[in-house]
């Protein structure tokens, strides 16, 4: 065998082998005699065979299993193959135990979902878990805005609220808390079921008490749904006897102190006031819309505790078969879709408060602060400028009269 052979080696477990080990298999005479007579040629055609195999054993032991490109051996036994098979295994149910969370997503991602939910909605995620509370109350700002432009954008324009009296610029603070102004301020007073304005709390202006009266306005029609439903009249106030007297006689009598009240918990369905209850559903209203002036979220589920119950009181005028008015025009796609956008047509609709609660029963759409321009064939909402209109009225009117009396 040429001299050249003997230098490849091949690779059998880590053992490399020589082929001056290897004993090669004995040859017929005859067979080498005819080698021996054709050496025209053959050295050329062998060492073109010995370089292809120079080169084809280099790259099986490069490229194989068990060698690195480096040279270096792979650690190769059935020991590592069993440890390989059980890190793998272990791999694979970890992966599984550690699935991907709804709070593994960006907040960005977590916000655009929560855009498509309902303000309730909002309130019951919330209470599921410590993390979720943070995320919906640290973003309630921009959470309510969302939502609002997506689904109250028309209720919104209707149902503001009122401007807080911190947020008021102090020159003005002199002149809404004047004596005879507050008592000027007796002509709302004539709702016994909304709560007074606090002109401790808000500012007080003809605009941001009209504001606050729609609002409980809202608050209190939402009590009386399973009543109207059903077709029972609302409970009456006891005839010729002062509220506030009713409720100093309930406290002393039944002995019932306040309650803290709930955001929208009070349903009531008795026929007649007993003692203490209406003081108790005034305070609820107040709690309620006095929280919506901290909490934009809180302003967002009145939005739509009203769109609930307006699409509830349209079907159920319009399923009266004695109410022959008109009614307001509403598909049943447009009540499923949860928003406000059919309230943009023309349609009957009322501006005006109702005085008491008597008049919840044919009440159908209300929708203060705006009026229908035929000529524009658009409804016209107050503007926002109307609440700093006030203010400067106020201040005029008001110092007049503080240098008349002096």
């Amino acid at each position: 065998m040429d001299p050249e052979t003997t230098d490849l080696a091949i690779e059998a477990g880590g053992l490399r082998l020589s082929a001056d080990h290897v004993q090669p298999p004995s040859m017929p005479i005859q067979a080498a005699e005819a080698i021996a007579d054709d050496n025209d040629g053959a050295d050329a055609i062998h060492n073109h065979q010995t370089s292809e195999a120079r080169a084809e054993a280099t790259k099986a032991v490069t490229d194989s299993d068990r060698v690195t490109a480096s040279g270096n051996l792979k650690i190769r036994s059935k020991r590592t193959e069993r440890l390989k098979k059980k890190m793998l295994k272990k791999r694979s149910k970890k992966t599984v135990s550690d699935a991907t969370h709804v709070l593994h997503l960006p907040n960005e991602v977590l916000l655009s979902i929560a855009t498509f939910l309902r303000p309730s909605d909002l309130f019951r995620l919330s209470r599921t878990c410590s993390v979720l509370y943070d995320l919906v109350w640290h973003n309630q700002t921009f959470l309510a805005r969302e939502i609002i432009a997506a689904r109250y954008s028309t209720i919104e324009k209707c149902f503001k609220l009122p401007v807080p009296l911190a947020e008021v610029d102090s020159s003005f603070h002199q002149p809404l808390k004047h004596p005879s102004r507050i008592e000027a301020l007796a002509i709302h007073r004539r709702y016994r079921h909304i709560p007074v304005a606090d002109h401790d709390l808000i500012c007080t202006c003809l605009t941001c008490v009209l504001r606050w009266n729609g609002l409980c306005n809202v608050v209190d029609f939402s009590y009386w749904q399973t009543p109207l439903d059903k077709g029972e009249p609302m409970p009456a106030f006891p005839r010729n006897r002062d509220p506030k007297q009713e409720e100093s006689d309930a406290d002393e009598t039944l002995n019932c102190p306040r309650k803290k009240p709930h955001l929208m918990s009070i349903p009531y369905t008795t026929s007649e006031l007993t003692p203490g209850m209406h003081r108790t559903i005034v305070d609820n209203t107040n709690f309620i819309v006095s929280k919506a002036l901290d909490s934009p979220l809180v302003h967002a589920s009145i939005l739509e505790c009203h769109l609930k119950n307006t699409v509830a009181a349209i079907r159920r005028q319009a399923s009266n078969k004695s109410n022959q008015r008109k009614h307001y025009p509403m598909t049943d796609a447009q009540a499923a879709s949860e928003t406000d956008d059919f309230l943009n047509t023309n349609g009957p609709s009322t501006p005006d408060l109702p005085f008491s609660r008597d008049n919840y029963d044919f009440l159908e759409v209300l929708m203060p602060a705006r009026t229908w321009i035929k000529e524009r064939q658009a409804w016209a909402y107050v503007p926002d400028e109307l609440h700093e209109r006030d203010l400067e009225w106020l201040a005029k009117r008001w110092t007049e009269s503080s240098e008349k009396a002096s």
